[in-house]
């Protein structure tokens, strides 16, 4: 297992799903800058599970809102059908998220403590 930690904005609202035993998931797709400063975006999707969890990352995660999740990531496989190519996706199942602040917000009064999320 690979545990890994993501920052990035949100690319649209969360999508909240139930799995088939019940459980609720956010499913959150997230646009990250390069790691070390290369040119481009990489976007990671993260699924969030648990009922108090999911449930309020779908309610207070907005489109542009930045978060940083840690967890670990899963890779799957597949061959592409129309190209025969091999292809890869990685997705972060989150253990944990942090909140940033939502896009209009007006920035954090530097002198006060970090009120957005329990610290990493």
């Amino acid at each position: 297992m690979i545990t890994a930690q993501a920052v990035g904005r949100l690319t649209a609202d969360p999508e909240l799903r139930y799995t088939a035993g019940g459980t609720p998931v956010a499913s959150i797709r997230i646009a990250c800058d390069k790691y070390n400063g290369g040119e481009g975006t990489d976007y990671i999707t993260i699924n969030y599970y648990g009922e108090n969890r999911a449930e309020a990352a779908a309610t207070h995660l907005t489109k542009g809102q930045q978060i940083t999740a840690a967890g670990h990531l899963d890779q799957s496989h597949w061959e592409d059908k129309q190209t025969g190519a091999n292809r890869d996706r990685f997705t972060l199942t989150a253990d944990r998220i942090k909140f940033g602040r939502k896009p209009g917000d007006a920035p954090a009064n530097t002198d006060a403590p970090a009120q957005d999320g329990e610290p990493f």
